[in-house]
């Protein structure tokens, strides 16, 4: 098997990584029900949001509005890159 290529492991890959498997189990999600999920109570709501507009920039991740909240759900782009 080829040797894949060394990716450097850094905060933001693994939370972009584990927001996509969550999502993957769960189908769709608040940033709220996310943030609590995913990241610790003192890391603020805002470094979650970047992440996931990342995401939906990369076509991984799509939102609905959903009262006054987005509900966050993978594409098809994102369930094949978990």
């Amino acid at each position: 098997m080829p040797e894949q290529p060394h990716r450097p492991t850094t905060p933001d890959t693994v939370l972009r990584a584990r927001v996509l498997a969550v999502l993957g189990c769960v189908r769709v999600a608040t940033l709220a029900q996310l943030h609590e999920l995913l990241t610790p109570a003192h890391v603020d709501e805002a470094y979650l949001r970047r992440v996931t507009l990342a995401q939906e920039r990369r076509g991984l991740l799509a939102r609905v509005r959903c009262g006054r909240s987005d509900v966050w759900h993978l594409t098809r782009a994102g369930r094949a890159a978990i």
